[in-house]
């Protein structure tokens, strides 16, 4: 069975993008949600569901200090 880039966590519904993955789609209804990680931090944009090659209709991205607990 090959990796997966979510592994669960807590609960039925909480997952963690694998440390081997630096993206992943989510569909919720008729939105693709495209999660990606980088150097300095996790961005997200949202896209119509088969329209995912154009713009995104929303997008916003944090560093990973941005949401450190010692800020």
């Amino acid at each position: 069975m090959p990796e997966q880039a979510l592994k669960q966590t807590e609960g039925e519904t909480d997952y963690e993008l694998n440390e081997d993955f630096n993206s992943c789609w989510i569909t919720v209804d008729n939105i693709s949600v495209y999660v990606r990680r980088g150097d300095e931090g996790v961005a997200v944009a949202l896209f119509p569901v088969q329209r995912e090659a154009e713009e995104p209709i929303a997008a916003t991205w944090a560093t990973f200090p941005d949401a450190s607990e010692n800020n």
